[in-house]
C-alpha cells in the first residue's frame, strides 16, 4: 500500500516515517529515518512553492539496502519546509521488474513526478509504462552506466553522483600523479560497472596503460586479498587503483603499502559540506553520505523546477529540462539535450568534494573509440 502526506495532514513525524521505512525497506530498525521538519525554512532552499503529488520508488542501494534510507531522507530533507505537498512511496528494488510494478502502481494516483532508479537501459520500459499519462520519472541513482541516446525520452529525466565521469577524470589525472604503468583491482560488486573501463579509457587517454585488472570479493571463492596485493606489486606498477567501496575498499586499502589511487566511493574524507551536514545531521540525526546528497540535489531540482512552473504556468516537464542547484558541490545543472544533469565537483561516499578531480567534458569523454568495447555487466544500478 501506498504511504501518503497530504497537505491537510499535519508534518510528518519520525514515528510515521520510521513506520514507512521499516515497512518498505523490510522493518530495518537501525536504518536511517526521516525525522520533524526543520525548526523554519533552511539556507539550503529556495522559497517553498505549490503543490506537488510526488511518488517514489524504493530502489536497493547498498548491501540488504543499506543506503536507500540515506538516499530518501536526502530528498525528503530538500522539502523540508514545504508542507502542501502530496507524498506516496512504494516498494522497489534493484531489479527492473521491482521498479516497473512500482512505477505502475504509482502511476495509477496521477503524480506530477515519480522518483527512483534504474540503469539507463531500462528507461524505455519505464518510459512504456508511463507512456499514456503525464507523469514524470526522474532516475536518481548514483550513474555507474553511462546514459546513452536510446535512455532519452521526453518525460525521463536523470540525475546522479556522475561516478563513471569520476572514475574517468581519476584515470586522466592518475597518469599525471603517479605513472603510466597501473594495476586496478575491483571488487566483485564494482566490476560490473561502466567505472572500471571509465577508469582506464581515462588513464590511456593521458598516456597510461592498465597492466591488467583483477576482481577481489567474488562470491563463492576463497578470499586472499594479499596474495591479490603482492601479484600487481611484483608486476612493478607505478600505483594501484583500487575499485572498491565500503569495507571492501577499507580492507584493500589498509594492505597496499605502496602508491594508491582510490576511486571516489572508496574515499572517505569523514566531513562533507558543513551547511548540508549540520542540516541533515539536525534533519535525521547521523551525518550524510552520498547517497544522502544525491537524495538531497534531486529534490532541490524538483523543487526549482516546480517554482518555475509556478511562475511561467509551463508543464514541470518543460521546467525541470533547465533546472539548475547550487548546492553542496556547486552548480548541478541539467542538460537540455539530453535530460540529465552536469556538476562542476565529484564527491566521495561521505559527500565530501574531491578538490583535484576536475570534471572533463563528457562529449570529449564519450568520444574515446575503445568505448564501444566496454560492456557493463550488471543490470541494476550501481548499489557500492
Amino acid at each position: 500500500m501506498p504511504h501518503s502526506h497530504a497537505a491537510d495532514r499535519p508534518p510528518p513525524t519520525r514515528r510515521h516515517f520510521l513506520q514507512i521505512l521499516a515497512t518498505a525497506i523490510g522493518g530495518a530498525a537501525t536504518a536511517p529515518t526521516f525525522a520533524a521538519v526543520l525548526d523554519g525554512p533552511s539556507d539550503l532552499h529556495q522559497r517553498p512553492v505549490g503543490r506537488l503529488k510526488l511518488g517514489v520508488v524504493l530502489p536497493g542501494f547498498g548491501p540488504s539496502g543499506c543506503y536507500t534510507a540515506s538516499w530518501l531522507n536526502g530528498l525528503q530533507l530538500a522539502f523540508d519546509d514545504w508542507a502542501n505537498i502530496e507524498l506516496s512511496i512504494e516498494q522497489g528494488g534493484g531489479r527492473i521488474s521491482q521498479v516497473l510494478a512500482g512505477v505502475l502502481r504509482l502511476g495509477k494516483q496521477e503524480p506530477d513526478i515519480i522518483v527512483g532508479a534504474t540503469t539507463p537501459h531500462n528507461i524505455p520500459q519505464v518510459a512504456q509504462a508511463l507512456e499514456r499519462r503525464s507523469t514524470i520519472f526522474f532516475n536518481v541513482e548514483p550513474g555507474g552506466h553511462i546514459a546513452h541516446a536510446a535512455a532519452s525520452h521526453a518525460n525521463v529525466f536523470h540525475h546522479s553522483l556522475h561516478l563513471w565521469q569520476a572514475n574517468y577524470a581519476a584515470g586522466a589525472q592518475a597518469a599525471c600523479r603517479f605513472g603510466t604503468r597501473g594495476w586496478m583491482i575491483s571488487s566483485f560488486r564494482e566490476a560490473g560497472y561502466d567505472t572500471a573501463s571509465a577508469f582506464a579509457l581515462g588513464f590511456a587517454s593521458a598516456g597510461g596503460q592498465v597492466l591488467q585488472q583483477a576482481v577481489s570479493h567474488v562470491p563463492g571463492r576463497t578470499h586472499n586479498p594479499r596474495s591479490l596485493i603482492a601479484k600487481a606489486l611484483s608486476a612493478r606498477t607505478d600505483f594501484i587503483y583500487i575499485n572498491a567501496s565500503g569495507a571492501e575498499a577499507q580492507e584493500l586499502l589498509a594492505l597496499t603499502p605502496q602508491a594508491v589511487l582510490a576511486s571516489p566511493m572508496a574515499r572517505f574524507a569523514g566531513a562533507g559540506n558543513s551547511t548540508f551536514a549540520a542540516a541533515y545531521q539536525k534533519f535525521n540525526g547521523r551525518k550524510p553520505d552520498a547517497y544522502a546528497l544525491l537524495g538531497f540535489e534531486a529534490g532541490n531540482l524538483i523543487r526549482v523546477a516546480t517554482q518555475a512552473t509556478d511562475r511561467s504556468g509551463e508543464s514541470l516537464s518543460k521546467t525541470l529540462q533547465t533546472a539548475a542547484f547550487e548546492g553542496p558541490r556547486g552548480l548541478v545543472q541539467m542538460d537540455i539535450g539530453t535530460r540529465s544533469t552536469r556538476a562542476r565537483a565529484f564527491v566521495d561516499h561521505s559527500a565530501a568534494v574531491i578538490p583535484d578531480l576536475e570534471p572533463t567534458e563528457e562529449d570529449i569523454m564519450l568520444a574515446h573509440p575503445d568505448w564501444q568495447n566496454a560492456v557493463s555487466g550488471w543490470s541494476v544500478p550501481y548499489a557500492g
